[in-house]
């Protein structure tokens, strides 16, 4: 919300302290996992200058950064909840596993049941352990991330969207990004694009075209990007 004079403004009303300065301030929400988590209220500008559309625009690329980052910490915490939990199963399964070895050993016979018993002990233990070396790729890896322009051009990528789409570099920068995407998410994948580039941005999902990963489905954000030359769009997919 941008009030140029707190005192006229129907949405307030009210007179303006002045601490604050300028009687012009910017509110805008701050969101994480589609919640909204605080408000960010900009004052005083400077100069008593009023705050107007480009500094929504700039402040919303900021929070919309802000909100990813806490996502990621977010998450962060719980794999690393999960992983501890996964630690302490994986630690009992392998006392028990040892010491049923140790049984084994001691006793030339074992019967069936205590045999189908060791034998699903070791499908846990090693279901645990597959669990918990995908947790730990998935803690450490990157965004997939994408710079396209409004057709969609890709003008750059992260190391993460090399591995999703089984592509080199040179085969991705230059190519547009429909290329890689499912036929049935193009149309709405070419209207986020036109949202995207108009300041509007969203989360929705995207089916992606690769060989070497078992996720196809993915959420998507897109950004826009605005220097002083140029205008692109930042494609996101986690």
């Amino acid at each position: 919300m941008i009030v140029q004079d707190i005192e006229t403004d129907p949405r307030t009303q009210k007179p303006n302290d002045p601490k604050y300065g300028s009687p012009s301030f910017l509110s805008m929400p701050v969101f994480t996992d589609h919640s909204m988590i605080a408000v960010l209220n900009l004052a005083d500008k400077g100069s008593r200058a009023l705050f107007e559309e480009h500094d929504e625009r700039v402040l919303s690329i900021m929070l919309g950064e802000v909100g990813f980052a806490l996502e990621n910490a977010i998450l962060h915490s719980k794999i690393r909840e999960q992983l501890d939990e996964i630690m302490i199963k994986n630690r009992a399964l392998e006392q028990e596993i040892t010491e049923r070895k140790r049984i084994e050993e001691n006793l030339q016979k074992v019967n069936i049941e205590i045999k189908d018993a060791n034998d699903k002990l070791t499908s846990a233990y090693e279901w645990m352990r597959e669990s918990r070396d995908r947790l730990l790729k998935h803690q450490g890896k990157e965004e997939i991330g994408f710079i396209v322009d409004r057709e969609g051009k890709i003008d750059g990528i992260t190391e993460r969207a090399l591995e999703c789409t089984g592509k080199s570099r040179v085969e991705l920068i230059g190519h547009n990004i429909m290329d890689f995407i499912d036929e049935t998410c193009h149309e709405e994948f070419k209207n986020e694009l036109r949202q995207a580039w108009m300041g509007i941005t969203r989360n929705f999902q995207v089916v992606m075209m690769q060989p070497y990963e078992s996720e196809k489905i993915f959420e998507a954000t897109l950004t826009r990007l605005t220097s002083e030359s140029r205008r692109s769009l930042l494609v996101v997919l986690r």
